[in-house]
């Protein structure tokens, strides 16, 4: 029996612990969801697959309460306010500010650390850029939810420093080990942190377990081993290089990166030292050769530029069976081939084809697919990977050693010319390629790219790096083209617009544009409002934007156009309804005007006028007026007075004119340029145009008679308030029908009734007003 209790508390707890991240995962995704729908703006976010957080914002405008006082406290409490939608916590996580640096034009980038139960989670930050209106514009969120771990040491920091010492050497600093959580292979460990100095001022970065004293990590960014490797390819000496930052593991793994063989063993170091010389016939060589070059890519070239490395490990597989390609990657997974006869060589010595796929590899790790529309991003994937790989060797010729038929199949992204332009997209091939291939079109991005690089020096590589984070996941060029400008304008206060403009252009590749205004369409008389322009290129404010307005009266313009402002914002006040006008200039020479944006200052009014009363199957003619904004339009409907009627649409216009064949009402809906609107009733009754059948000095009485609706409509005309009976008596004098009984009042009064219920004969309405009466003889036929 207790077996099996402790059996279902354990499927039990199995249970729970599943049900728990989900439910968390769910929060998660609900909580961006209702971030993403408060944000107001164009914003484009790139969501965790795993739980729906927001990890990456680019393209915002959201306006950070005290951001132009306080920008880092003030992004500070926005993400923390929002906590739920980036993966947080709020029971057990908090935010620290751990940097602000400012940037030109009164901007700044700011990076947020995760404390999670006050203790610093490693790696676990946000990098956010706010404006110098106090706007967020972009964000990059890497927190870590669900953290699982022990929030106090067992082994002391002392005995943490000891362990360290004997695994590196070196002497602490002023500053001690401090405690962090350190998440592995999805697991969260308490570990202290540990520096150490060394000769020559160098540094070692340790970790050891807080629970076990067990070293994670004996030095996190300090050369492990020597090893033999192409600086270039075979076609260069043999050297011996340093292999930095392996982790203590058999193969070539990194924090960054690992390398797996498909054919043979992972490499082993041999000999006193731990190294890994082996000559390029042995068959581990070519994953050391692989490993040097892709750290070195990775670190050295990307992150010189700013790279922060990938969201997870990427893993390099050599001697893959990736025929009839050379190389391909997907996702983390980056595939190098096996020499194909006739063709290619070893893929794993050729440096800048493994720089090619690697750059893959890391337009994945921003969330940029390889998909959309006309295979763009799949053209963008390839034009962005010759281009690094062409960049980092300082050689714009890719391939030349692989290639055994070179330039067949291999790439030189400074040769192109015209017609490589965006305007011969699927129309161009280089060397042998096929006509409209991604590799083709990509040359188109790499040679332009390539042509940039050329104007600005080696900061390109740094502008195309930073656009890499305004992308959404399927972009398309003139996505790209935008993402250099906003690249440009928050990490270089638009230092390069006018090159990259230029050189785009030059081969065709221009942004998106559009124009718009956002702020609000209602305002009392003489208070301020705000305004804002859409970015007309991406996510910044770039161009030059011009503000005019002119007022509205009874629905048509009524002022000629002024000017009010200049810059993409606008706080202005208004006495009367307004139309608001935004040119635009943008840096692709475009000049835009944005579609009319209406100011309601007063509220609409609607007024008609036409008869009451018509003569049946008389032509009436009923007018609307109204005061209103922008653009009207007038509805009519009318409905006759019969069973079973609806309201049927006569017209969109001031004025209607019909023949009104019986009774009917009409319902009349302005809607103005704002989209309000205001309806009207107005009943119109007929009668029978013909001679009175009985008159008295007190009383006129007349009876018109509907034989196919079987109505009757009784008209009363009383010089004189009395009480008044109106009876129907059939030929044998019984009552049939009391139509009314009752006082009326000096005037005319029309009383309807249902003659319905009458069979076919002579009947007499009876009608006293005391002291007089009238009798009236009519005929039911059907």
């Amino acid at each position: 029996m207790n077996r099996r209790i402790r059996a279902c508390s354990g499927v039990l707890f199995a249970v729970a612990m599943l049900v728990a991240p989900v439910r968390a995962a769910l929060a998660q995704q609900v909580a961006a969801q209702r971030l993403l729908g408060q944000a107001g703006v164009p914003v484009t976010a790139t969501h965790d697959v795993t739980t729906g957080a927001v990890i990456v914002l680019r393209g915002a405008s959201v306006p950070l309460a005290g951001g132009r006082e306080r920008a880092t406290l003030a992004l500070r409490d926005w993400v923390f306010e929002h906590g739920a939608a980036f993966g947080l916590d709020a029971a057990t996580d908090d935010i620290v500010c751990e940097r602000d640096e400012p940037l030109p034009d009164g901007r700044h980038r700011i990076q947020l650390r995760q404390y999670w139960n006050r203790i610093p989670v490693e790696g676990a930050d946000a990098r956010g850029i706010v404006d110098a209106q106090g706007e967020l514009r972009y964000l990059a969120c890497g927190f870590l939810s669900t953290i699982r771990c022990a929030t106090s040491a067992v082994i002391g920091s002392e005995q943490a420093l000891r362990v360290a010492v004997r695994a590196t050497g070196g002497v602490p600093p002023a500053q001690g080990p401090g405690l962090w959580v350190r998440r592995r292979d999805g697991v969260d460990r308490l570990a202290w942190r540990v520096v150490l100095l060394h000769e020559g001022g160098r540094e070692t970065l340790s970790w050891v377990d807080a629970l076990d004293g067990t070293l994670l990590a004996a030095d996190d960014a300090a050369v492990h081993a020597l090893g033999f490797v192409y600086p270039t390819d075979p076609r260069a000496p043999l050297a011996q290089v340093d292999l930095p930052r392996l982790v203590p593991a058999i193969g070539l793994q990194s924090p960054w990166l690992g390398i797996d063989d498909t054919l043979y063993p992972e490499a082993e170091p041999v000999g006193p030292g731990g190294d890994y010389r082996f000559s390029p016939s042995q068959p581990s060589f070519d994953q050391v050769n692989v490993y040097w070059h892709a750290d070195r890519f990775l670190h050295d070239c990307l992150g010189s530029l700013g790279y922060a490395g990938p969201p997870e490990s990427l893993i390099v597989r050599i001697n893959r069976a990736t025929e009839p390609f050379v190389a391909q990657t997907s996702g983390r997974y980056v595939d190098l081939g096996r020499p194909i006869p006739g063709f290619v060589q070893d893929v794993a010595r050729s440096q800048d084809i493994i720089y090619h796929e690697l750059t893959h590899g890391v337009l994945y790790g921003y969330g940029v697919l390889a998909s959309g529309p006309r295979r763009e991003a799949v053209a963008l994937h390839e034009g962005l990977a010759d281009y690094f790989a062409a960049a980092f060797t300082g050689d714009p010729g890719i391939g030349q050693w692989l290639y055994l038929t070179f330039p067949d199949g291999a790439t030189r992204v400074d040769q192109p010319a015209e017609p490589w332009n965006y305007a011969h997209y699927d129309q161009v091939g280089y060397a042998g390629g096929e006509i409209g291939s991604p590799w083709g079109n990509g040359m188109i991005l790499s040679s332009t790219l390539w042509e940039l690089r050329g104007a600005l020096g080696v900061s390109a590589d740094s502008l195309v790096l930073e656009a890499l984070v305004y992308l959404p996941e399927a972009p398309v060029w003139s996505q790209f083209a935008n993402a250099l400008l906003q690249a440009d304008a928050d990490h270089h206060a638009g230092r390069w617009q006018g090159e990259v403009v230029r050189v785009l252009t030059h081969r065709r590749i221009r942004g998106a544009v559009e124009s718009g205004i956002s702020g609000p369409q209602l305002l009392a008389a003489g208070v301020r409002g705000t305004y804002h322009a859409l970015p007309c290129c991406g996510g910044s404010a770039l161009g030059d934007y011009h503000w005019r307005v002119r007022e509205w009266c009874r629905g048509r313009p009524c002022s000629d156009w002024h000017d009010l402002a200049d810059g993409p914002d606008l706080e202005t006040s208004f006495q009367q309804d307004s139309e608001l006008q935004l040119t635009v200039l943008t840096p692709w020479a475009d000049t835009l005007v944005s579609a009319p944006f209406f100011v309601g200052v007063s509220a609409p009014e609607l007024h008609l006028a036409g008869p009451h009363r018509l003569a049946q199957h008389g032509i009436g003619r009923w007018s609307a007026r109204y005061v209103a904004m922008g653009p009207v339009t007038v509805q009519w409907h009318r409905t006759w007075r019969r069973p079973f009627a609806l309201p049927v649409a006569i017209a969109r216009a001031l004025e209607v004119s019909f023949a009104a064949d019986s009774s009917c009402d009409l319902q009349v809906t302005l809607t103005d340029g704002l989209g309000r609107q205001v309806v009207r009733q107005w009943a119109v009754e007929t009668f029978a145009d013909r001679a009175l059948p009985d008159r008295t000095a007190r009383l006129l009485v007349v009876q018109h008679w509907d034989a196919v609706m079987q109505h009757a409509e009784l008209s009363l005309e009383l010089v004189k308030a009395s009480s008044v009976r109106a009876t129907v008596y059939d030929v044998r004098g019984r009552a049939r029908v009391q139509i009314w009984n009752g006082p009326l009042a000096v005037g005319t009064h029309v009383v309807r009734w249902d003659a319905g219920a009458l069979e076919p004969g002579v009947y007499w309405l009876r009608v006293l007003a005391e002291p007089t009466g009238a009798l009236q003889r009519f005929v039911v036929v059907r």
